[in-house]
């Protein structure tokens, strides 16, 4: 059940917020950041909200002037921007769903730090994380993907000191329903929630409700795997980080230097994180995506290398054998 006191219990103690400092809340106007904005307002949060235009639909404008009425009415800030995502997903070469969460994020994040907020909230729910827990197991997602959204994100891709919370993801789409009926809680249909040839749409309209017709209760039971997952990969990160140690001989901007001899010493498993990690730090994007294939691939040239061979990566990632070290530079 969506209850109040559970969420402030959260929120105070477990995430040490407090209710003297800002809190950036991502508002779209739909039943979720609705039910949010009401919950955590009810709390006593000084929230500011935000709210981005991606201009997907004829009813953006709409969307927008709804959500700084609602916030105007409750006596709070409201930040409104507009951005033109098809356009931006076009020349950036994303599709529209990556494109649009790309901006999202880059919007609340800066309000985040304009404003000195001490975090930014979204309404994530259980439900969106049993979609996205599906969506990772069938790109072929491992350990690491397969936690899905965390809770409290923090250092996260766009800030090493606000982070990021969900206060609403282990709380049931229904139980935010009924508490939505309960409370009158106006909102904003979204129609694009409706278009299958979005992905995400299509497991949620399509996939898992055949799935929990034919196993009842599957929903929670992924949830349960991915509480167990989240602690087994906390685990391999620690093994990762003194592993990293190890094995790095010297950090640079654009630059990455490595034992040869300590990396090939470490379990595959390992070796596929640091790789994980090596891209990470030297990829020119943070939209660059790295597949299996290609760590694969790294993998496979680690071992078999031989003296001043080189091996044209990705994301404009070399790596060269020179002497026992492996080097990692952008090109």
């Amino acid at each position: 059940m969506l209850k109040k006191a559970a969420i402030e219990r959260i929120m105070l103690r477990t995430w040490g917020l407090v209710r003297s400092r800002p809190l950036v809340l991502g508002v779209s106007g739909g039943m979720d950041s609705m039910v949010l904005m009401h919950l955590l307002r009810d709390l006593d949060f000084q929230l500011i909200i935000a709210h981005l235009d991606h201009c997907l639909r004829g009813t953006s404008v709409i969307d927008a002037e709804f959500v700084q009425q609602a916030a105007q009415q409750l006596g709070m800030e409201c930040v409104a921007e507009k951005r033109d995502v098809p356009t931006y997903a076009s020349d950036s070469a994303l599709n529209v769903e990556e494109a649009a969460r790309k901006v999202r994020y880059e919007f609340l994040f800066r309000v985040a730090q304009q404003r000195g907020a001490q975090a930014v909230a979204v309404a994530h729910h259980a439900s969106d994380q049993v979609e996205t827990l599906l969506m990772q197991l069938l790109r072929g997602a491992g350990v690491a993907g397969l936690t899905g959204m965390d809770h409290y994100w923090l250092p996260n891709q766009w800030s090493e000191d606000i982070p990021l919370v969900r206060p609403l993801l282990q709380v049931s789409q229904d139980h935010i329903v009924s508490w939505a009926e309960e409370h009158g809680i106006d909102f904003r249909e979204d129609d694009s929630n409706q278009d299958l040839a979005y992905f995400r749409n299509s497991l949620r309209h399509n996939l898992i409700p055949l799935l929990e017709q034919q196993n009842p209760g599957f929903q929670q039971r992924l949830l349960r795997s991915r509480e167990i997952l989240a602690t087994e990969n906390e685990l391999l990160s620690r093994v990762t980080e003194d592993a990293w140690a190890q094995v790095l001989k010297s950090d640079q901007v654009g630059l990455l230097v490595f034992h040869r001899g300590a990396w090939l010493g470490q379990p595959l498993a390992i070796q596929r994180r640091m790789l994980r990690q090596t891209h990470q730090k030297l990829a020119q994007t943070g939209d660059a995506k790295l597949d299996f294939s290609a760590i694969d691939t790294a993998s496979d040239w680690l071992s078999a290398a031989k003296q001043n061979d080189r091996l044209i990566w990705i994301s404009g990632i070399q790596i060269l054998l020179e002497g026992q070290h492996l080097v990692f530079q952008l090109d």
